[in-house]
């Protein structure tokens, strides 16, 4: 009898405690819960949403993964995982997006801005892959609305990203990928300076131009000589 009480007793608090909890304020949290995902707005995290392809390379001495922001900024990191139990990363390219009314103006903080610069990006996480909507603030220019998708590539190692962008002016689309190092250190960690983008990731990087197409490789001095290929698609 005292078991039948004791079992009732438990179910009440867990039916009480997860009442409490459904009535909580939501907005209270830093993540919001949606359908298959979860979404944060106007988050600064940068390559802190790993995203994962197939199995299909992992007898290969290192693995690729796809590091996603809560910003609209991606990298393609490489990890020695096989050599070293901590694993340490190289990159594989930074890909960013953005946005630009005259190319070359003096006054590119009014009339330019990098999407993962903006503070008000919906960034929501969906069952393996990132979407972003993104609303754009340019002072000659306040209305640019776009949205992008990255999805990691599941039989090749790289990611795929598709915009869309609705303004009511012309504008310049703008994208940027480049940065093939050697390990550098982890790269999954907010205190590693390396992780951010710099031009000295492009030293000895080679670019072969192809119609709509280019390749990327690293420099033939790394222990690994990364090559990274870039479509575009209309």
């Amino acid at each position: 009898m005292k078991g039948i009480i004791a079992a009732f007793t438990l179910l009440f608090l867990a039916n009480f405690f997860y009442t409490q909890l459904r009535a909580q304020d939501l907005s209270k949290f830093q993540y919001q819960p949606v359908e298959n995902g979860f979404r944060r707005v106007g988050s600064r995290y940068l390559f802190n949403r790993p995203l994962y392809g197939s199995h299909e390379n992992d007898t290969l001495p290192e693995r690729y993964v796809t590091f996603a922001s809560d910003q609209p900024i991606v990298m393609g990191i490489i990890s020695d995982w096989r050599k070293n139990e901590a694993g340490t990363h190289a990159k594989c390219g930074t890909f960013m997006a953005g946005f630009s009314i005259a190319v070359g103006s003096p006054n590119e903080s009014r009339e330019s801005q990098w999407l993962h610069e903006n503070d008000n990006t919906v960034a929501t996480y969906r069952n393996g892959w990132m979407e972003y909507e993104i609303c754009t603030y340019i002072a000659a220019q306040p209305c640019v609305i776009g949205k992008m998708e990255v999805l990691p590539m599941m039989n090749d190692d790289g990611f795929l990203v598709n915009v869309k962008v609705n303004t009511n002016q012309r504008m310049n689309f703008v994208t940027g990928f480049g940065g093939i190092t050697d390990f550098i250190g982890r790269l999954e960690y907010p205190t590693t300076k390396e992780r951010n983008f710099s031009p000295t990731d492009c030293f000895g990087n080679t670019v072969v131009w192809g119609k709509n197409r280019a390749l990327v490789s690293g420099s033939a001095n790394e222990v690994i000589i990364g090559v990274m290929g870039i479509s575009i698609c209309r």
